[in-house]
């Protein structure tokens, strides 16, 4: 579907660099940090945050048909 319509950054962390001493909580705190930022998201974080949540799923019926209907 051509191009995408809005901007990528991406950016790579090493945790023994951020943390000197490679301390788990010294790079928990640094991310809590970095997602404090508004607009700012850690990738993955909706895909963890919607798996703890428990409950039924909601499902795009339209989206459904048309999968279904390309089977």
């Amino acid at each position: 579907g051509g191009p995408t319509r809005g901007g990528e950054f991406i950016l790579a962390l090493s945790p023994s660099l951020l943390s000197g001493s490679n301390d788990p909580a010294r790079n928990e705190e640094f991310l809590q940090q970095f997602e404090a930022i508004p607009g700012a998201r850690l990738p993955g974080a909706r895909r963890h945050r919607k798996r703890r949540k428990p409950g039924p799923r909601q499902i795009d019926g339209d989206l459904l048909a048309k999968i279904q209907a390309l089977m």
